[in-house]
This record gives C-alpha cells, sequence and structure tokens, in this order.
C-alpha cells in the first residue's frame, strides 16, 4: 500500500510540474505575462499541498503533530488554499477582462477571515465540515458568477474560445466543487475521529486530485498551444528576413500541382497580403483588422500577447503605408475594386 501511495504521488507531481515548468519558460521567454506567472503559482500551490497530504499518509508523527496542528492553527493550509484561490481568482480575471476586481479579491479576503475564525470553535466534525466547505462554497460561487458575466455580456464581447471552451471550464470548476464537498461531508461524518484525546484526518480528497489534474491538462494545451505559436512567428519573421515567400496553408493545399502562379488560383485576399508582403501571422492578424477587431480580442483568439499584436499591426501599417485602420480598409477595398475590373470576377 505504501509502495502504491508512492507511486500515485509521484504521477500526481509530474503531472503538477509540467504545467509549472511550461508557464515559467513561457513566462520568461515571452513578454511576461502575469497570466503565466498565476499559472506556475498555481501549481507550485498543488505541488506543495501535495506533499503535506503526503506526509501525513507515509509518516505516522507529522500526521499526529498536523491533526492536531490543523484543529487550533491550520495556518499551512489556510495558506495553500489562500494562494491557489488568488492564483484562481486572478486567472479568471484575465480570462474573462473583468473591470471590477475588486468583489472577487473582497471575497477572497473574507473567505480568508473566516478560515482563521473557524479554529476557535469546538473541536468537531462539524468544524472541519466548515472549514473545508467555505472553501469549495468559494469555488462554485466563483465559477457560477463568472458564467453568469459571460451569458450576460453582449454579443461579440468574448472571443468564441471564451464564450466555449472557458465556459466548459467553468463549468467543470462547479461540478467538481460539488463532488468534492460530497466526499468531504461523507469523510468528515463517517471516517475521521474527532475526540477529547485523539484526532485523525483524513486530509486526502480524490475528487480534488481529479480537479486539479483536469487543470493540468488545460494547462498543458494552452501552453503547448501558446508555444507552437510563438515558433511559428519565429518561422515566419525569419522567412520574412531571408525574403523568402511564405503561402498560408489553406492557399497552399488548395493550389493544383501544375497551376504555376495564376493569379486565378489566389483569392483576393491572398493577391493584396502577396502585393504587400504580408507573412502568415501578418494575413491572420489582416482578417481580424477586416473584422473590426481589437487588440485584446485579436490577442485573445490568436492566441499572441497583446504587445505582439500590437507589433504586427504596426509592422502591417508600415508596409500599407497607412496610419488608421480606417485607410487601411478603404486600401483593401480599393485593391478588389481594382482587381473586379481588371478580371471581371472575384475569385475566393
Amino acid at each position: 500500500m505504501d509502495a502504491l501511495f508512492l507511486v500515485y504521488n509521484l504521477c500526481l507531481m509530474t503531472f503538477y510540474s509540467l504545467p509549472l515548468a511550461l508557464a515559467v519558460f513561457v513566462y520568461f521567454k515571452g513578454k511576461r505575462d502575469a497570466l503565466h506567472l498565476y499559472i506556475a503559482v498555481l501549481f507550485l500551490s498543488y505541488i506543495l499541498n501535495n506533499i503535506v497530504i503526503y506526509m501525513t499518509e507515509s509518516i505516522s508523527w507529522f500526521s499526529t503533530f498536523y491533526d492536531s496542528t490543523f484543529m487550533s492553527v491550520p495556518t499551512v493550509r489556510t495558506l495553500i488554499f489562500i494562494s491557489t484561490f488568488y492564483c484562481m481568482v486572478k486567472i479568471n480575471e484575465r480570462a474573462l477582462r473583468l473591470e471590477n476586481r475588486y468583489r472577487q479579491i473582497a471575497a477572497l479576503l473574507l473567505l480568508f477571515v473566516f478560515l482563521l475564525l473557524v479554529p476557535m470553535l469546538p473541536n468537531s466534525a462539524f468544524k472541519v465540515w466548515l472549514y473545508y466547505g467555505s472553501c469549495q462554497l468559494f469555488t462554485f460561487l466563483l465559477g457560477i458568477y463568472s458564467i453568469f458575466r459571460v451569458k450576460r455580456a453582449p454579443e461579440g464581447h468574448y472571443p468564441e474560445y471564451v464564450t466555449r471552451n472557458y465556459r466548459r471550464i467553468l463549468l467543470w470548476t462547479i461540478l467538481f466543487s460539488v463532488i468534492i464537498e460530497i466526499e468531504d461531508t461523507i469523510v468528515i461524518f463517517n471516517f475521521d475521529v474527532y475526540t477529547d484525546t485523539v484526532v485523525k484526518i483524513i486530509n486526502r480528497s480524490f475528487s480534488e486530485d481529479v480537479e486539479s489534474l483536469y487543470f493540468a491538462v488545460v494547462a498543458l494545451l494552452y501552453l503547448i498551444n501558446l508555444i507552437q505559436v510563438k515558433v511559428s512567428d519565429s518561422a515566419e519573421e525569419t522567412a520574412q528576413t531571408e525574403n523568402i515567400p511564405v503561402i498560408p496553408e489553406n492557399v497552399a493545399a488548395a493550389i493544383p500541382a501544375d497551376s504555376g502562379n495564376s493569379t486565378d488560383t489566389y483569392s483576393k485576399f491572398y493577391l493584396f497580403c502577396r502585393k504587400y508582403q504580408l507573412t502568415t501571422r501578418e494575413q491572420d492578424i489582416m482578417r481580424k483588422l477586416l473584422e473590426n477587431k481589437n487588440n485584446t480580442d485579436i490577442s485573445e483568439e490568436l492566441f499572441i500577447s497583446i504587445g505582439t499584436a500590437k507589433t504586427h499591426i504596426h509592422n502591417i501599417f508600415s508596409k500599407l503605408e497607412v496610419k488608421k485602420r480606417s485607410q487601411l480598409i478603404d486600401k483593401y477595398n480599393a485593391f478588389q475594386d481594382k482587381e473586379l475590373e481588371s478580371e471581371g470576377g472575384f475569385y475566393e
């Protein structure tokens, strides 16, 4: 059994370490976006929490000391919880672009005060249930509040990945908070021991482990995609420096092998981009500019930082010799009209 718990904990630590390492890598290699720092701290909190729990499972004297201390001054557990929830709040703020951020921070401070006051109650299962239950209630309400904000937002306010993917993450977070609370209630009132002489607590919540693993997978997919985008951008910048033409994949796939460079093969959009030597990433951003997307929407939909988006937009303006987005759209429309007159059709 001890060997099984060791393997189980090593697997958890590995899963937590991967997004932690990638988040730190992206933070220092990129624009040092605070979002990646919060992700790193979140999984560092998971690692520290798992180390403490494993020690209570494998070291007898530490388990006795930790359980008795928890009933009077649960400082370690409280600090880990607060740091975890703080990172969740900040990540949620960044994802939803919340303006009034003080509500969530105020709720977190209220939770912190409550966790400090709970130990003053007499030792009982109800006391421990209040402690852990308040944490799950905070997570539940955070998820409900966030989904409410997404649902009440005007159409088009959030990019598609928020209304679909992030909303699904919030729904899973709410579901996990309910499942964890059910497991905690069963364990606290049926398996833990709380008497004047003996205190024996099962500190591990397997539902909580599953929740943290789910977050690890989500973070890994996000960070890996972000790294791939950055690598792609670097390749495009190198190609542009060496004057290597870059053809979008969707256009290249539509080119017959023996068609050469016939203008009939390409869309007018690509002809425009080719005329002004826009890279693939600049073409992606050009499409967003034609859709009247702002810098924040562009950065979020293309998974790049706002600084990177602004740099690409500046390069596009320089190549097109324009200073405003309205001038860019006018120039694009004028090009379309000219091509229609010269070729008598529109190929898309």
